[in-house]
């Protein structure tokens, strides 16, 4: 339904889901030093690798520190070899063409900061 697409003001692509109660919630748990391992857990959202576009169909875009890290094809993950310190990380579920899935103009989206040992 394109009558749903338009352009958030940063520029960047939003797609507005009919699934208003689309979310993501991620938990992230130190596995060994460096190492983490990611789950998430979403509502009314599947992941997938399709190539065509359907609401409620996408991936996660996982940032850490505000650096993009890259996508997110399923529920969990694990990262290794991160500095030790202070890490926030971040998920914003995306349309399967890199949009941003997006709720009256926000980003649907978690974030989790970590200690990383």
């Amino acid at each position: 339904d394109a009558s749903h697409h338009h352009e958030s003001h940063m520029g960047s692509s939003a797609f507005e889901s009919s699934n208003h109660n689309m979310s993501v919630k991620m938990r992230v748990d130190e596995i060994s030093s460096g190492t983490v391992g990611i789950n998430l857990q979403t509502t009314e959202f599947k992941f997938s690798s399709d190539a065509e576009h359907r609401d409620g169909i996408g991936r996660g875009h996982l940032y850490i520190d505000g650096e993009s890290w890259g996508m997110l094809y399923s529920t969990e993950t694990t990262i290794s070899n991160l500095s030790s310190g202070a890490r926030v990380f971040k998920v914003i579920l995306n349309t399967v063409d890199s949009r941003e899935y997006v709720h009256h103009s926000e980003p649907i989206a978690d974030e989790v900061r970590v200690d990383v040992n």
